[in-house]
């Protein structure tokens, strides 16, 4: 017994996970990242990381894209442009994975109330 038989039973248990994790129809892992290049850099650092031990069935989310504005607003531009920017530059690994992207709220989405208004 001992104490190499706790690991064993990890190692069991690690095996178990990741053959459920890898299983399509089980499991699909969903990636979210904000439309900035820094969070795209490290979705696509995770995504290799999952992919190295056999974790392939990925999803992408770009969460809280800004809207288009109208030209008067300068701070908004500004930020759309480089949304835009690491959207054109995303990591090539991150380019072949289905993709969704969501707009940014124009209101709290903490609590149920939150909740409530993103599901209307």
């Amino acid at each position: 017994m001992g104490p190499l038989s706790g690991l064993e039973k990890q190692r069991a248990q690690y095996k178990e996970s990741v053959a459920a994790l890898s299983d399509a129809k089980r499991t699909r892992l969903v990636l979210v990242a904000r439309a900035q290049r820094s969070t795209l850099q490290e979705a696509a650092r995770t995504c290799e990381e999952l992919a190295a031990i056999g974790l392939t069935n990925q999803y992408l989310v770009i969460n809280a894209c800004c809207p288009r504005v109208r030209r008067r607003e300068i701070r908004c531009l500004a930020v759309v442009a480089r949304e835009e920017a690491a959207l054109t530059a995303i990591p090539d690994v991150l380019r072949g994975l289905p993709t969704d992207r969501l707009p940014l709220k124009a209101f709290n989405l903490v609590g149920l109330g939150g909740a409530a208004k993103l599901l209307q």
